[in-house]
């Protein structure tokens, strides 16, 4: 039979024991929280680094749609970009100047466009060429033609822009 003392030690052993046992426990899930909650926070970041490349991603595809391609460029490309190849207007295109913006290096040429259009048509090319957002119009003059009382003679001077594209 079991002596009261000794009873009273192993009781008091074992409580002991299931007290370290608690504590060890609570130790290990708290550990176990902080690395979960590092783990999110790091998926929170990679999900943030994904959603930041792909607006780039968009960013520079909409550059790449809006700007000329330096290497490449001829009188032909730059009609063609703004979708005048086909057309009769009169087109000057003055000679590129460069502007460093950062390390990037950033080719402006001015353009005057001169159309003689009725009214209406030529507020739509003024409408296209502005909303295309590939020509930044800088100054419109819309004049009576001298020759027909139902055309526009408008004359549109605005800055495309280039970059070198690999």
């Amino acid at each position: 039979m079991i002596k009261r003392q000794t009873l009273f030690r192993l009781w008091g052993a074992g409580f002991f024991f299931l007290l370290f046992a608690a504590g060890a426990t609570y130790h290990m899930g708290q550990n176990t929280r902080a690395e979960i909650d590092q783990a999110n926070l790091s998926l929170q970041a990679a999900y943030q680094e994904l959603e930041n490349v792909q607006r780039l991603s968009v960013a520079t595809a909409e550059l790449d749609k809006l700007t000329l391609n330096e290497k490449v460029t001829t009188r032909l490309e730059i009609l063609r970009h703004l979708g005048f190849e086909q057309s009769n207007y009169k087109v000057d295109i003055s000679s590129r100047q460069n502007q460093q913006v950062g390390a990037t290096t950033l080719y402006l040429r001015t353009l005057t466009v001169t159309l003689s259009l009725p009214y209406a048509m030529a507020l739509a090319v003024i409408d296209q060429i502005h909303n295309a957002r590939k020509m930044v119009l800088g100054r419109i003059t819309l004049k009576p033609s001298a020759t027909d009382a139902s055309l526009v003679e408008t004359t549109l001077v605005g800055t495309i822009y280039g970059l070198e594209k690999n």
